[in-house]
């Protein structure tokens, strides 16, 4: 979440790379359609599947009140400001596409397996759910089910790698939540095909966020499977909201977010 690129290419330009730029579905959806049984595609979830429902929290309102936010946003670490973005995240959240939930069911109907991939923390969120769960709902309204052809989807709590706040990075419902800082994207995904036993010819990434498209480009490259990473670059609606309602929302989500610190911080189980 939170990046600002703008820059885009024409898709017969991008065609030849591994890594392009797109700014729709439909446009994603001519990358895909050579996608077969031999391919893995993996959709992160904020910014590219959904966004927040609440304007506070959308990005181009972000970027219209940052000079004003600035004094509330200058006193949080960083941990304050994932965490709270998590928290902005499991509220409400809008469809960002309306193309999305036509070219995923169509993917599912070619048995091309399909997965989700989200950077947000894992566990139990407030007084609600696990974060699995929250988002599996989230995406149910819209009709996306990635548990339809995902290659495991039974839980699998991946306790080798790194913990976060008392939590391990965990899958179910074919969507895996990688679970904060400690871990990146790519190295929870191939915990993943591990546990799976999923071995795909080729893997296809769509994330809004340019940092993990490229990130995952080499281990993969390593592991001998093809890959193309796709940014993608929608232009997310901008609904209005005035400023003094703007502050008061970011400085609320950043007294949830401290005491949901303090919660993680003060339990050992997960």
């Amino acid at each position: 979440m939170l990046k600002f690129l703008t820059v885009f290419l024409s898709i017969a330009t991008l065609l030849c790379a591994d890594i392009i730029e797109l700014k729709t579905m439909k446009e994603v959806e001519t990358i895909v359609a050579d996608a077969d049984q031999d391919t893995l595609v993996v959709f992160d979830i904020d910014d590219t599947l959904t966004y927040p429902g609440d304007p506070a929290f959308n990005l181009p309102n972000f970027k219209k009140y940052q000079r004003a936010l600035a004094p509330i946003l200058g006193k949080w670490n960083p941990l304050k400001t994932f965490v709270s973005i998590n928290l902005m995240a499991v509220d409400d959240a809008f469809l960002l596409d309306s193309d999305t939930p036509a070219l995923i069911q169509a993917l599912q109907k070619r048995n091309v397996p399909t997965i989700a991939l989200t950077a947000m923390i894992a566990g139990k969120i407030e007084d609600r759910e696990d974060m699995n769960s929250l988002r599996k709902k989230q995406l149910d309204q819209y009709q996306i089910d990635f548990s339809k052809t995902a290659p495991h989807t039974d839980r699998i709590i991946f306790d080798q790698l790194k913990s976060f706040l008392n939590y391990y990075p965990v899958s179910e419902y074919g969507i895996i939540v990688a679970n904060g800082i400690e871990n990146s994207k790519v190295e929870v995904l191939l915990e993943y095909l591990k546990h799976s036993k999923c071995n795909p010819k080729r893997i296809i990434f769509i994330d809004d966020t340019l940092k993990h498209v490229e990130l995952m480009a080499e281990p993969l490259k390593q592991k001998g499977i093809e890959y193309t990473g796709i940014h993608f670059n929608f232009d997310i609606p901008q609904p209005f909201i005035e400023e003094e309602q703007m502050l008061k929302m970011w400085t609320e989500i950043g007294q949830r977010g401290d005491r949901l610190i303090e919660e993680r911080q003060n339990d050992s189980s997960n």
